[in-house]
């Protein structure tokens, strides 16, 4: 990842699960795409409702604000927040800011999740920012890893060593618990066959440079 220095920090995708990360609703992120991360932003600040200034809500979703804006409109559109106008205070004077609350629909749907790692948000080195759709399509693969790390943890000492994660995946089917089809991962992510597609060949030259040495 690009750090904006001269530095390069590297992740792995386990590391990255201990760190921050965005939960992405798969309802909402079928429904209303990219705008997902910015309710999951928004749910970083408040699960009932806020005032916060659009500057604020755009950081907390590592965003800018014409796309957070953008975003917050195609929320309240779907119902999935509501945008209700700049509200008084206590003592009747008009607020600077809407009020935005989140909706009961909302709040129904915010599990099953996918999980994006704040990382995956920035400028990424030899892969720049990454499009929605590798967004997407990384999110529910480490929601698939969130669950294997917990089902790992959960049975340590039961034929599973929460110390010894990689040799407690090879018992559990090693890769091919990551091996999911296009039909699933367009059902997951909300995605079209082509977005999917776009998506894998993001990864796998990412994959091919890495073992190159490129």
């Amino acid at each position: 990842m690009n750090s904006g220095t001269t530095a390069t920090e590297h992740i792995s995708l386990l590391e990255s699960l201990n760190g921050e990360w965005f939960k992405l609703p798969l309802a909402v992120m079928q429904d209303v795409g990219p705008a997902v991360q910015t309710l999951a932003g928004l749910l970083k600040i408040t699960n009932k409702e806020t005032f916060s200034p659009l500057s604020d809500i755009a950081k907390a979703t590592l965003l800018p604000a014409k796309t957070a804006r953008n975003h917050l409109q195609a929320l309240a559109e779907h119902g999935w927040i509501e945008n209700c106008g700049r509200q008084h205070t206590r003592r009747g004077v008009p607020r600077r800011t809407a009020t935005i609350r989140i909706t009961k629909q909302t709040r129904e749907h915010l599990e099953p999740y996918a999980v994006l790692p704040w990382w995956a948000c920035c400028s990424i080195t030899k892969l720049g920012r990454l499009p929605w759709c590798a967004k997407a399509v990384l999110a529910v693969v480490m929601a698939r890893l969130c669950s294997l790390t917990a089902a790992v943890e959960n049975n340590d000492g039961q034929g599973l060593d929460a110390d010894n994660f990689e040799g407690s995946l090879d018992n559990m089917g090693g890769e091919d618990r990551f091996r999911f089809s296009l039909t699933w991962l367009m059902s997951q992510t909300g995605l079209t066959h082509d977005s999917v597609v776009k998506a894998k060949h993001i990864y796998l030259a990412f994959d091919r440079g890495a073992k190159s040495g490129q």
